[in-house]
């Protein structure tokens, strides 16, 4: 073969490339794109320079009781009014797929971040429901990380937010994941800190080029490489620690949670709303005196309702996630709608958070009740004072899933971890108010000190997330 005949080959070979992934996005993208396009729904064009939250809160206001559909980069679905939840929460994995949604909207063909948890999800429904040592695991972790990470604190002294708390749910998640010794090798924290964040940056860099050229990006990108780098390092760090570990209750084989936690927003919340930390104090106090040694157990967590209200209050304020019950038309005819829409196969869809700040929107008249304080303030006895209504008892908990507390899903596909979510933050949180007084500014202010407002959250896609320079200050508990 001669050297002039290189280069024509070589086109050859790039125009076959480039059909391939032509055909490869034509077909996959067809029954999506065609059918939702043609759709008679309301569309909400998120350009440059729009907040997709706040647009979708001006969009769940506008259109109440019909489906409309948001565009952004990198984001094309669909969002149903809530009187659909009840049909849909409960639809099978054929007909309307979480984990289908979960593979699109993670990338998961070039990512890796399949949703294969399935033995990993009866884990957490059993064993880490059900194994006794994990809350005591959990409390001596807690411990070992404020006694190691924050120092003497005799004054107000400030501490960043988001270092703080991904401290401690990364060592508390490590303790329980993988177990003693390597949830405290720096090494391992490090790592399973950092992953998630270089997760997310590989799956944004990759929605900003279009589908055809995303099997390149994930080879060639930096990001990419990054990602690459955790398999074998994982793989050296856990291979002789599983198989030391063998027989233990450690899920090494399932390191991250698909939950958001809201740790962060919850220490910025007490140093915001300082004024509430006594009857927190009070209530937990009350609990921890019943227990012959003083700790957290099992039947103990749920005494604490007014922590329970105020980690839900804290969450509704900063939702993760503005859309929830998030899933897939995975039906091959489509999905139908009460409103007479079909939804076509591959649509991804979801719902709205009904009571986030701006939202009109109430799915429950407890809620829309005149006495009721406004969805734009932070009342951190709303969920505590519903519960007294008779009949509401065991609702409006922190892990309940409904269409008023949409957060964890709802259905057979709600989250299975949203237990062990609510135990580690809950002894995350009592912990800190036993030890440390919370505060604004360097002399105690917060929110009705005048001049101090709650620090801001940042909008980030359809969630909020803490602003990564977030300071609050701290000090050990004068009382």
């Amino acid at each position: 073969m001669s050297d002039a005949s290189l280069p024509p080959i070589a086109l050859t070979f790039a125009a076959l490339v480039i059909t391939m992934y032509l055909w490869q996005y034509v077909r996959n993208r067809r029954s999506i794109s065609s059918n939702l396009f043609g759709l008679p729904l309301p569309l909400v064009n998120i350009r440059e320079g729009k907040v997709l939250s706040e647009e979708l809160i001006k969009a769940m206001n506008l259109y109440p009781d019909e489906p409309f559909r948001i565009n952004a980069v990198g984001l094309d679905a669909v969002v149903l009014p809530y009187k659909e939840v009840d049909k849909i929460k409960n639809l099978p994995e054929n007909i309307a797929s979480f984990k289908a949604m979960i593979y699109d909207m993670s990338e998961a063909r070039y990512t890796g971040a399949r949703d294969t948890e399935h033995q990993a999800s009866e884990v957490i429904k059993g064993e880490l429901s059900r194994n006794v040592s994990i809350l005591s695991g959990l409390q001596e972790e807690v411990k070992y990380i404020l006694n190691h990470y924050i120092k003497p604190t005799p004054i107000w002294t400030p501490v960043n937010v988001c270092d703080t708390a991904i401290e401690l749910v990364g060592g508390m998640t490590a303790r329980i994941f993988v177990g003693l010794p390597l949830c405290r090798d720096r090494e391992w924290l490090d790592a399973t800190i950092h992953f998630p964040q270089d997760l997310i940056a590989s799956i944004v860099a990759l929605k900003t080029w279009h589908p055809i050229f995303r099997p390149l990006v994930s080879i060639f990108s930096p990001e990419f490489r990054k990602l690459r780098a955790y398999r074998g390092f994982a793989s050296k760090k856990l291979g002789p620690h599983v198989k030391a570990t063998k027989g233990n209750p450690h899920l090494a084989n399932w390191i991250l949670s698909r939950f958001k936690d809201p740790t962060s927003h919850i220490v910025i919340d007490l140093a915001s709303y300082s004024q509430y930390i006594p009857e927190l104090r009070q209530e937990i106090d009350g609990v921890l005196s019943g227990e012959c040694d003083g700790q957290l157990h099992r039947n103990s967590l749920p005494k604490l309702r007014k922590l329970d209200s105020f980690i839900k209050e804290s969450q509704r304020m900063n939702p993760p996630l503005f859309v929830n019950i998030n899933r897939k038309v995975t039906a091959k005819k489509g999905l139908k709608l009460s409103t007479g829409h079909v939804l076509p196969h591959g649509t991804l869809f979801g719902f709205p958070h009904p009571h986030a700040p701006g939202s009109t929107v109430s799915v429950s008249k407890l809620y829309s009740d005149k006495d009721q304080p406004s969805f734009n303030e932070f009342a951190p006895w709303r969920y505590f004072n519903l519960r007294k209504i008779p009949g509401e008892e065991i609702k409006h908990q922190f892990v309940t899933i409904s269409a008023d507390s949409p957060v964890f899903g709802a259905g057979p596909q709600a989250c299975p971890g949203r237990f062990f979510a609510n135990d580690k933050i809950k002894i995350a949180v009592v912990e800190l108010l036993k030890r440390y007084d919370f505060a604004l500014g360097p002399n105690g202010e917060n929110t009705t000190t005048q001049g101090f407002t709650r620090p801001a959250a940042i909008p980030f896609r359809t969630g909020t997330v803490v602003a990564p320079n977030t300071t609050v200050y701290i000090r050990e508990r004068a009382d």
